[in-house]
């Protein structure tokens, strides 16, 4: 987007503060579920279209801090080459502790399942990305989780009560998730991040779909 626009543009630094809100739905889905960073506090450096600038050396370089959920302590850096001829960049950051419960405004509404309980003690990633694609290593450590599948009520005994359940009790059972990571007396798990970014997607979406697909084979049983 910089390249087209044919300007000359050089800011040493821009310092950004507010609140962003990210929305997902599944395709059987009523609503999106919500994903928020508050209180966020960001730094960019060296924002450019100078080709002298805009090398691997000296490229953009973003650090923010936020409360993702408004309850875990996040902390992202990024370094993008802005006039690099391929998509390339560099992004990196870790989350602190938190109640798993906080991320329910999330799935409910985008994976149907809610968590019960749980405490995700720390999340850490580091990835790079070459032509386009990005690989690296998310490092996930959490503890005690429990899942439900909202919306019935254990006290029907008639036969669509019934069913309700038997279909509740089907999805599940599809759905157990890892209570502990790292199990007790077993290695921790630890997830491989390998996405290719596609043109449907944003900036956002890539970085969000790249650790969301390296996390859930590590949460599932």
């Amino acid at each position: 987007a910089l390249r087209e626009l044919g300007l000359q543009l050089h800011a040493d630094t821009i310092v950004v503060a507010g609140r962003v809100q990210y929305r997902e739905r599944d395709a059987q889905a009523p609503k999106p579920g919500v994903l928020t960073f508050e209180g966020i506090k960001a730094t960019l450096l060296n924002v450019s279209t100078d080709p002298k600038r805009m090398t691997d050396s000296t490229p953009l370089v973003l650090r923010a801090d936020a409360r993702l959920m408004g309850a875990g302590a996040l902390h992202f850096e990024a370094e993008v080459p802005l006039l690099a001829p391929e998509f390339r960049m560099k992004w990196r950051g870790s989350v602190g502790g938190m109640d798993a419960t906080a991320f329910n405004r999330l799935i409910v509404d985008a994976a149907g399942v809610r968590f019960t309980r749980g405490h995700i003690s720390t999340v850490r990633f580091n990835v790079a990305v070459n032509n386009g694609v990005a690989r690296g290593t998310v490092v996930p450590r959490w503890e005690g989780l429990g899942i439900e599948v909202p919306g019935v009520s254990r006290g029907q005994t008639n036969l669509l009560g019934q069913l309700k359940r038997a279909v509740v009790k089907f999805a599940a059972n599809t759905f157990l998730v890892r209570d502990d990571n790292p199990g007790k007396g077993k290695v921790p798990l630890d997830g491989t991040i390998s996405h290719r970014w596609t043109a449907k997607e944003t900036l956002p979406q890539f970085i969000w779909f790249a650790l969301r697909d390296a996390l859930l084979p590590l949460l599932k049983l």
